[in-house]
């Protein structure tokens, strides 16, 4: 064998073999050469294929990060009217839509701060988060408006994840220190 330094894109080496159809004998200095050139044939090709996946994995990253709100980590709404049109072309099991609203969370906003609301939000994002789990998703679609898809529930599975949120945001009391915001579902 005949070992080859590769600097570029990554270190690395390449290794050069005999075949076994003759006895070995050894690496001439026209293999040599060869392989030297191979290699600097090499790493323009390494390097395109280097760049094209950092390109593909940056692009997922960057598509994922589109469909996502950054406050909440929940899905947008991009992410929402995807989903919603790839439910309407396909046919099968029951889906169900459940909207919720904050009010009184401008008045938050506007007495404690953007940092207050920010936080109120993210309560409800975490409570819609635990409610759904991975039956469906769960979507900030506007500044205090949510959207809740559930894929294969019909209406009575969707009253009792309502119900498990009302009575979640309830029993927590006062989960807002700064003050009542109400919880509309629809």
């Amino acid at each position: 064998y005949y070992l080859l330094k590769l600097n570029l894109p990554l270190p690395g080496v390449l290794v050069l073999l005999h075949t076994t159809a003759a006895p070995p004998r050894g690496f001439t200095s026209l293999c040599q050469s060869l392989g030297r050139e191979l290699v600097d044939a090499a790493e323009p090709l390494l390097t395109s294929a280097l760049m094209r996946d950092t390109m593909r994995a940056e692009l997922q990253r960057a598509e994922a990060e589109a469909r996502r709100d950054p406050l909440t980590d929940l899905a947008n709404r991009l992410a929402w009217t995807e989903k919603l049109a790839a439910l309407s072309s396909s046919s099968g099991a029951p889906v169900s839509i459940i909207q919720l609203d904050c009010r009184g969370l401008k008045d938050i906003n506007e007495t404690y701060g953007h940092h207050a609301g920010d936080e109120v939000v993210g309560r409800v994002a975490a409570v819609l988060r635990r409610s759904v789990g991975d039956d469906g998703l769960v979507a900030r679609l506007g500044g205090d408006e949510f959207g809740i898809l559930l894929y294969g529930a019909d209406e009575q599975r969707a009253r009792s994840i309502v119900g498990w949120i009302e009575a979640t945001l309830a029993e927590g009391g006062s989960w807002s220190e700064w003050g009542d915001v109400e919880i509309a579902l629809a």
